[in-house]
């Protein structure tokens, strides 16, 4: 006999009699969690694709589900995920019967069982077993949840399970939407998830730190500050923050790509010696000949020999040597210097009115704020800048202001430090690195390194971790101004999944930072011995 099961309207009916609310205000509870359902779910991409594979193949499709809420609603959700098309629905609080206690079988098999037929659910009782018991064929999908407690990296991330509302939001988000969306990505020798895709690397990685990172600039930034995002991380920073700002509501302070590099900034800060040598002695280890280009846009003049040359800030010696080597060219190098300073310059007031100078804050990844302390140096003002993480930090020794997220006093700051490859490969700009500023018929003309082409997995990777951001920012615009993310359960999330034994090898190649300023060297990630060469 056909039973009589609740659903979500004769549950929120009883709720003004038991919750003291009124009949309006129950029914507006009810539209909220409708709502919150649509928002929350996502589909299984590969799941979806099979689905759409079969309709496309015109197999008849059953949908079975234990649910309180109605068939109706239940086909708004699945439309809103992607789903369209399926031959018929049955929903227990509909059909009166369920899959749990074996009885909607009853209803389903007369009508479908006669042919093959084979089911497929993530539950090993009601979607496996049952059928099974039947001797009917079923295929069991694994959930991303149990998924995730079969994984190496539970035993260090399962702390932060049942953690409030901001940590689940996180982890569901990186584990159902991103590493395992799909129950058919672990690799098929070693039986560990792996990203089979740099979509999803980039939804559960990057874009789990990197959100929280826009988060925390946009909390505690004063909003008279002008932001200059640079260049080359600040272009998909920039893209992240304005995506964030608008999705939450909140006004954004006025903000600019900053056009900027280490080489072009110091350059033009030059004043006199002193500053050379200050940039000639951060470590780099390589040809004479592509530091003095690559730090001071200096050719090998004649009678400089060209060598192997090893810088440190302690190496004094080796500093003096090519101070010494400069010095016969000292009037034509400070004649460049003055040029570039002078372009550099109209750049930032093309920008920023310099009455506004004072309320400058760079953004970047990090890590020691080398363009922050040489800009401050070149606008004569305290330039404040806000960073992922710092290690040692330069402008804090000339009065400047400095934040991070992750700095050398948190035991956090490891990762950062073992992953910071990552994230200079990740975060690429359709430009190229900026040399310096010219003026040619009157005008400013940014020149670059080169055209710098953002490889196609890589702009995957980026989209993404735009999707994370985008999802987060809507998704926390209800709860209000005091989400509070967890950043010891981000870094953790972050250093945990970012190894080469979670990429598959086509997506652990798309890896490589081009290193001119420190080492005059190309860098490769080796997802075999998860290490940089």
């Amino acid at each position: 006999k056909k039973q009589c099961y609740t659903n979500i309207h004769d549950i929120y009916a009883e709720m003004p009699a038991i919750a003291n609310i009124t009949e309006d205000q129950a029914e507006q509870f009810k539209q909220l969690e409708i709502s919150t359902e649509k928002d929350l779910l996502i589909p299984r991409r590969d799941v979806l694709m099979m689905f759409n594979y079969l309709k496309k193949k015109k197999k008849k499709i059953i949908l079975v589900s234990d649910m309180y809420m109605t068939k109706e609603i239940l086909t708004e959700i699945l439309n809103n995920c992607g789903y369209y098309g399926w031959d018929e629905m049955f929903v227990s609080c509909d059909c009166g019967a369920r899959k749990d206690n074996n009885t909607i079988w009853d209803q389903i098999l007369p009508k479908y069982g006669k042919g093959r037929f084979t089911h497929v659910g993530d539950n090993t009782r009601s979607d496996w077993q049952t059928l099974i018991d039947r001797n009917m064929e079923a295929t069991w999908v694994i959930n991303p949840f149990d998924a995730f407690r079969m994984s190496p990296f539970y035993a260090s991330l399962k702390k932060y399970v049942d953690t409030g509302i901001e940590n689940s939001l996180i982890l569901g988000m990186a584990l159902n939407g991103g590493i395992f969306n799909s129950p058919y990505a672990p690799a098929p020798k070693t039986g560990i998830p792996q990203f089979t895709e740099s979509f999803s690397l980039g939804y559960s990685v990057f874009g789990t730190i990197m959100t929280n990172f826009i988060k925390k600039l946009s909390d505690e930034t004063e909003k008279d500050k002008s932001l200059l995002f640079l260049a080359r991380e600040g272009y998909i920073l920039q893209e992240l923050y304005e995506k964030y700002m608008e999705l939450t509501g909140q006004e954004m302070n006025d903000h600019y790509y900053f056009k900027t590099s280490r080489r072009s900034v110091t350059v033009a800060a030059i004043k006199d010696d002193s500053d050379i040598i200050k940039i000639i002695s951060q470590h780099y280890t390589g040809m004479l000949s592509n530091m003095l280009y690559s730090r001071l846009g200096l050719p090998m003049y004649d009678g400089i020999k060209d060598k192997q040359i090893q810088m440190e800030e302690d190496m004094v010696e080796n500093q003096k040597e090519v101070m010494n080597l400069l010095q016969p060219h000292k009037e034509e190098i400070y004649k460049q210097f003055g040029e570039e300073k002078e372009n550099y310059l109209a750049y930032v007031k093309s920008l920023v009115p310099q009455e506004k100078w004072k309320d400058i804050q760079v953004v970047d990844v990090g890590y020691s704020g080398t363009i922050q302390y040489f800009l401050s140096k070149l606008l004569n003002e305290k330039v404040a800048g806000y960073y992922l993480a710092t290690f040692q930090t330069k402008p804090d020794k000339i009065g400047c202001e400095v934040k991070s997220v992750y700095n050398k006093d948190n035991p956090y700051i490891s990762i950062i430090h073992k992953t910071q490859l990552f994230l200079e490969s990740v975060l690429q700009a359709p430009y190229g690195q900026l040399i310096k500023f010219e003026k040619e018929n009157g005008e400013l003309v940014p020149k670059f390194k080169n055209d710098n082409q953002v490889p196609e997995e890589i702009v995957n990777l980026q989209a993404g971790m735009i999707a994370h951001c985008t999802r987060f920012a809507k998704l926390i615009k209800d709860i209000g101004p005091n989400v509070r993310v967890n950043d010891n359960m981000i870094c953790d999330l972050y250093g945990e999944l970012l190894h080469g034994d979670y990429m598959a090898e086509h997506v652990a190649k798309i890896f490589g930072v081009q290193d001119d300023y420190c080492s005059n060297k190309t860098l490769v990630f080796n997802s075999k011995t998860d290490t940089w060469e």
